[in-house]
């Protein structure tokens, strides 16, 4: 039975992570949070933003680094019959919640860095990222319609 719900665990565990395998392919730029001259800013926001956008960028490629060795280890780990994957599991939940702590003290600084624009470049900024949002929806949809049609 241990062999059982250990086999089941760690197909459970590495169907959740195979869909991160997707997380470490390269991005292309257009994945990439927009540069201060995108987003039309200029002097002492531009270098501000400049630097959260590139700790932005080094926190996801940390976490798709991450994220593809814990998927090789997972690999190598369902050959092993004696597999910790108790521990395995363990290590992943706190590479999960350094992430998470990571992420939620850049989200706040980003929040920070925008509640300090001036009204006329907040409304510049909002308005780069509702097209940027209205990109990412339509290319979710058209992704949506392509996996409807392939099922």
């Amino acid at each position: 039975m241990k062999k059982r719900a250990a086999l089941i665990t760690s197909l459970l565990l590495g169907s959740a992570l195979s869909v991160g395998a997707y997380a470490s392919l390269p991005r292309p730029a257009m994945f990439a949070p927009p540069t201060a001259s995108e987003l039309g800013l200029e002097g002492p926001s531009a270098t501000q933003w400049n630097q959260l956008r590139a700790e932005l960028l080094a926190l996801r490629n940390d976490a798709r680094r991450d994220m593809q060795s814990r998927i090789d280890a997972l690999d190598t780990l369902l050959d092993d019959q004696t597999a910790d994957f108790r521990q395995f599991h363990a290590t992943t939940e706190q590479a999960v919640d350094t992430y998470r702590q990571r992420s939620h003290a850049l989200t706040l600084r980003m929040i920070s860095f925008y509640e300090a624009l001036t009204p006329a470049e907040q409304a510049m900024l909002r308005d780069a990222m509702r097209d940027r949002l209205d990109r990412l929806q339509r290319i979710r949809a058209a992704v949506q319609a392509l996996t409807q049609d392939a099922f």
